[in-house]
């Protein structure tokens, strides 16, 4: 078994052991209080659908997802501040491709709003703030693209994409300038798999769906 098989599988055991602590019913200890069985998942069909990235290629890969989209994206992340470095709006980025994206294609995104006061809290450069506002404004004149902010006193640190009804990113990385942006000259060691499994999908799919009609923690306007 060479090194990169053993990653792949690896990462499929950790992820999976993750979706199923998501799947599994559950009490209150769940963010959103969702108690509705969802039953087991079940193992991918075939293992050549499952691939791993790192900080070095996970950009290249998440691109080509984005663009290759044919009906909608979900994404539910802590931290969507990539084109975003000292100031400066950076290209290629996250942003960008989301901006770019086909008008008929459908985007739900779920941020969490703890990312404007934490460590790193983007709130503290006026310049930064005012760029994520921007893209909150653009993004949403679309009617089939919104955003909508996590604002419980709790961190939302899920980090995942869903493209079309087959497709799943999950993984380490944010969409930060040092978490997934090509440019960073030294970015964070990030691990992220790419699932091609409609079962799967479906199961988180039904997750994030349920997180995006919780109107108590969530907000419409950052």
């Amino acid at each position: 078994m060479n090194s990169k098989t053993f990653l792949a599988i690896l990462a499929t055991n950790i992820i999976l052991t993750g979706l199923l602590f998501i799947a599994l019913p559950r009490g209150d200890w769940g963010v959103f209080g969702a108690r509705e069985e969802t039953g087991a998942l079940e193992q991918p069909s075939q293992l050549q659908n499952i691939e791993v990235f790192t900080e070095e290629n996970s950009f290249a890969e998440l691109e080509k997802l984005i663009k290759g989209a044919k009906k909608r994206i979900w994404i539910e992340m802590y931290e969507l501040t990539d084109n975003i470095y000292k100031g400066n709006i950076q290209k290629p980025s996250i942003i960008n491709l989301l901006q770019s994206t086909k008008k008929d294609l459908q985007i739900s995104i779920i941020v969490d709003l703890q990312q404007e006061r934490g460590s790193t809290a983007i709130s503290k450069s006026p310049k930064n703030l005012t760029v994520l506002k921007n893209f909150e404004k653009e993004f949403e004149k679309n009617k089939k693209k919104e955003i909508r902010w996590f604002k419980s006193n709790r961190h939302f640190h899920r980090k995942v994409c869903i493209i079309d009804d087959d497709k799943l990113w999950i993984g380490s990385s944010n969409f930060t300038y040092s978490g997934i942006n090509p440019a960073c000259d030294k970015p964070n060691l990030e691990m992220n798999v790419r699932i091609i499994d409609k079962n799967i999908v479906e199961k988180v799919a039904k997750k994030i769906q349920q997180d995006w009609n919780n109107q108590s923690l969530l907000q419409k306007e950052f």
